[in-house]
Protein backbone atom coordinates (compact mmCIF):
# COMPACT_ATOMS: atom_id res chain seq x y z
CA UNK A 1 0.00 0.00 0.00
CA UNK A 2 1.35 3.29 -0.76
CA UNK A 3 1.96 5.65 1.74
CA UNK A 4 -0.12 8.74 1.68
CA UNK A 5 1.54 12.29 0.94
CA UNK A 6 0.82 14.73 3.97
CA UNK A 7 0.97 17.72 1.99
CA UNK A 8 -1.80 16.14 -0.15
CA UNK A 9 -3.47 15.26 2.35
CA UNK A 10 -3.98 18.49 3.96
CA UNK A 11 -4.82 19.96 0.49
CA UNK A 12 -7.90 17.83 0.39
CA UNK A 13 -8.97 18.63 3.96
CA UNK A 14 -8.35 22.41 2.99
CA UNK A 15 -10.57 21.56 0.00
CA UNK A 16 -13.23 19.81 2.33
CA UNK A 17 -12.91 22.54 4.47
CA UNK A 18 -13.64 25.25 1.44
CA UNK A 19 -17.03 22.55 0.18
CA UNK A 20 -18.73 22.90 3.20
CA UNK A 21 -18.36 26.29 3.80
CA UNK A 22 -20.04 26.52 0.59
CA UNK A 23 -22.48 23.62 0.92
CA UNK A 24 -23.33 24.80 4.62
CA UNK A 25 -22.43 21.62 6.05
CA UNK A 26 -22.12 22.35 9.70
CA UNK A 27 -21.16 18.60 10.27
CA UNK A 28 -18.09 18.73 8.26
CA UNK A 29 -16.97 22.34 9.78
CA UNK A 30 -17.84 21.04 13.26
CA UNK A 31 -15.37 17.49 12.28
CA UNK A 32 -12.59 19.81 10.55
CA UNK A 33 -12.42 22.56 13.00
CA UNK A 34 -10.90 22.34 16.31
CA UNK A 35 -12.19 23.29 19.20
CA UNK A 36 -10.30 26.03 19.91
CA UNK A 37 -10.24 27.18 16.12
CA UNK A 38 -9.35 31.16 16.11
CA UNK A 39 -10.81 32.60 12.54
CA UNK A 40 -9.63 35.92 11.47
CA UNK A 41 -11.47 37.95 8.58
CA UNK A 42 -10.43 39.94 6.44
CA UNK A 43 -11.60 42.88 8.18
CA UNK A 44 -9.72 41.47 11.09
CA UNK A 45 -12.52 40.44 13.14
CA UNK A 46 -11.76 36.88 15.41
CA UNK A 47 -14.35 34.46 15.77
CA UNK A 48 -14.15 30.84 17.45
CA UNK A 49 -15.51 27.79 15.99
CA UNK A 50 -19.27 28.22 17.21
CA UNK A 51 -18.89 31.93 15.95
CA UNK A 52 -17.44 30.79 12.64
CA UNK A 53 -20.40 28.29 12.00
CA UNK A 54 -23.22 30.73 12.81
CA UNK A 55 -21.49 32.74 10.63
CA UNK A 56 -21.44 30.54 7.57
CA UNK A 57 -25.00 29.59 8.23
CA UNK A 58 -26.83 32.86 9.25
CA UNK A 59 -24.30 35.50 7.53
CA UNK A 60 -25.01 38.05 5.23
CA UNK A 61 -23.09 36.35 2.14
CA UNK A 62 -23.29 32.81 0.67
CA UNK A 63 -20.04 31.53 -0.67
CA UNK A 64 -20.80 29.73 -4.16
CA UNK A 65 -17.14 28.98 -5.23
CA UNK A 66 -14.05 29.23 -3.84
CA UNK A 67 -10.87 29.14 -6.40
CA UNK A 68 -7.33 28.41 -5.29
CA UNK A 69 -4.13 29.83 -6.39
CA UNK A 70 -0.41 29.52 -5.51
CA UNK A 71 -1.22 27.07 -2.59
CA UNK A 72 1.95 26.14 -0.56
CA UNK A 73 1.84 23.72 2.62
CA UNK A 74 4.78 23.55 4.89
CA UNK A 75 5.09 21.04 7.16
CA UNK A 76 6.29 20.21 10.67
CA UNK A 77 6.38 17.59 13.51
CA UNK A 78 1.81 17.84 13.93
CA UNK A 79 1.32 20.77 12.08
CA UNK A 80 1.12 22.04 8.55
CA UNK A 81 0.71 25.43 7.12
CA UNK A 82 -1.12 25.99 3.89
CA UNK A 83 -1.04 29.60 2.42
CA UNK A 84 -2.93 30.30 -0.83
CA UNK A 85 -4.88 33.32 -2.66
CA UNK A 86 -8.34 32.39 -2.71
CA UNK A 87 -11.00 33.52 -5.68
CA UNK A 88 -14.37 33.44 -3.96
CA UNK A 89 -17.89 33.93 -5.99
CA UNK A 90 -20.77 35.47 -2.99
CA UNK A 91 -24.16 36.20 -3.06
CA UNK A 92 -25.64 38.71 -0.79
CA UNK A 93 -29.13 37.91 1.07
CA UNK A 94 -30.65 39.78 -1.71
CA UNK A 95 -29.14 37.63 -4.31
CA UNK A 96 -26.97 40.03 -5.69
CA UNK A 97 -23.46 38.51 -7.27
CA UNK A 98 -20.17 39.47 -5.78
CA UNK A 99 -16.56 38.54 -5.58
CA UNK A 100 -14.11 39.04 -3.01
CA UNK A 101 -9.99 37.94 -3.35
CA UNK A 102 -8.16 37.12 -0.08
CA UNK A 103 -4.29 35.77 0.71
CA UNK A 104 -5.08 32.91 3.39
CA UNK A 105 -3.27 31.12 5.97
CA UNK A 106 -4.40 28.37 7.38
CA UNK A 107 -2.75 26.04 10.24
CA UNK A 108 -3.51 22.31 10.70
CA UNK A 109 -2.67 20.25 13.32
CA UNK A 110 -2.59 16.68 13.43
CA UNK A 111 -5.04 15.80 16.57
CA UNK A 112 -5.25 12.14 18.02
CA UNK A 113 -8.10 11.31 15.82
CA UNK A 114 -6.79 13.44 12.68
CA UNK A 115 -6.11 16.38 11.52
CA UNK A 116 -8.04 19.95 12.48
CA UNK A 117 -7.94 23.59 11.40
CA UNK A 118 -6.75 25.27 14.68
CA UNK A 119 -6.32 28.70 12.83
CA UNK A 120 -7.31 31.13 9.80
CA UNK A 121 -6.16 34.41 8.51
CA UNK A 122 -7.38 36.05 5.61
CA UNK A 123 -6.15 39.44 3.85
CA UNK A 124 -7.93 41.09 1.25
CA UNK A 125 -6.40 41.55 -2.08
CA UNK A 126 -7.43 44.54 -3.97
CA UNK A 127 -9.08 43.45 -7.30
Amino acid sequence: MAAVDPAAEIVALDRAWEDAIIAVDTAVLERLGAEDLVYTHGDASIEGKPGFIDHIVNGALRFERIAYEDTEIRMRDGAAVLTCALHLETRDQQGHPGQLHFRMTHVWVREPDGWRLLASQSTHLKP
